[in-house]
């Protein structure tokens, strides 16, 4: 995921600032250019602090336990006196500890979450757990991750449903779980009814129903992992990541926040934000947009910014682009990059 920052900027009076590369982890990037026209990366982790160093790649990221990968790094000069040898780059990638040692290398591409990270060689693919670089499973077509576990398949990527086996943390096998068509809150499951068609169940990993009759679901992002589910009565309601209810079942027309408070909106009435329990919050919203784990309530001539847990932490803002989990929010001459937890990164606008 990419922002391309159109027109570059200052950044450090040495560079231009040209692209912020985003990752699920909510860590991110900054794609830099000095002023010989070279190319250099800076890395910042979940809570925007930076890794001490320029890197030279296509594509780099850092993890929450300070290693980092790097993606297409400049051929090494393996032959001093032959230059056509070593032009271009390595088209593989390579995981460092923090302090630069070499965890693993020619993987042709790789994917991030908090916890976990999926290394995809030609012909193999591994699934490592980052706290202690343990590749806990392989030689799987796809993967799913939780905060304290894994599924995984070797059913055709082209098939809308197939059967998992989950595992928690340690690599212990749970169970296989069959025809799943989605995975949501905190290794829940939604699969096919068995007696509605066009509805869906939602079961834990020992196959216990936790809510039937779905319609419709709503999926917030990964820090917070909380979920709403519309039924086929109409109604719809907040859940916490285990599958507890969490509010009230709001009728017809709602639209449920990060925090659990929802949006009526039926298109012929003024907008009405409700807290969890049903209670009207008593003002005037003209227009809302939820994003990530934020949304932004417009009232009249004032636009809030709100967090996850419902809390003020911004006005007169407006959405300069977003992508999965981040957003760009701008104010006055100013941008400001936010990931799922918190504002990470902000620069001039010029």
């Amino acid at each position: 995921m990419y922002f391309d920052v159109m027109p570059s900027v200052s950044y450090n009076k040495d560079y231009r600032l040209e692209r912020i590369q985003c990752y699920p982890n909510g860590a991110f990037t900054l794609e830099l250019k000095d002023k010989s026209g070279k190319r250099k990366l800076k890395l910042f982790d979940v809570f925007g602090k930076e890794k001490q160093g320029e890197f030279e790649a296509k594509k780099a990221v850092l993890l929450f336990n300070r290693n980092y990968i790097l993606q297409e790094e400049p051929a090494k000069n393996n032959f001093a006196n032959n230059e056509i040898v070593f032009r271009g780059t390595n088209p593989t990638g390579t995981l460092y500890a923090y302090d630069g040692t070499i965890l693993a290398e020619g993987f042709e591409d790789f994917e991030v979450t908090p916890y976990w990270l999926i290394l995809t060689y030609k012909e193999n693919k591994q699934l490592i757990r980052i706290k202690d670089n343990v590749v806990v499973a392989e030689k799987f077509t796809k993967c799913k991750t939780f905060h304290n576990g894994y599924a995984l398949t070797q059913d055709s990527p082209l098939y809308q449903t197939s059967n998992w086996d989950i595992f928690d943390d340690r690599g212990q096998y749970l169970a296989t779980i069959p025809n799943i068509h989605d995975f949501i809150g905190d290794r829940l499951f939604l699969i096919h009814s068995k007696t509605e068609p066009n509805c869906y169940t939602l079961i834990d990993v020992e196959q216990n129903e936790l809510a039937t009759n779905i319609v419709g679901f709503k999926k917030f992002n990964f820090s917070l992992q909380h979920f709403s589910l519309t039924f086929f009565s109409g109604g719809t309601a907040f859940y916490s990541p285990e599958g507890k209810r969490l509010s009230t079942i709001a009728g017809k027309n709602v639209d449920f926040l990060p925090d659990g408070t929802f949006i009526f909106n039926d298109g012929l009435h003024p907008i009405m934000r409700y807290s969890s329990s049903g209670l009207m919050i008593k003002e005037d919203v003209y227009r809302y947009e939820q994003i990530s784990s934020y949304y932004l309530l417009i009232k009249g001539m004032v636009s809030e910014l709100y967090n996850r847990h419902g809390k003020k932490i911004e006005e007169n803002c407006l959405i300069a682009d977003k992508r999965g989990d981040f957003v760009l929010f701008q104010k006055e001459y100013k941008y400001h990059l936010y990931n799922a937890i918190e504002k990470v990164f902000e620069f001039d606008i010029i």
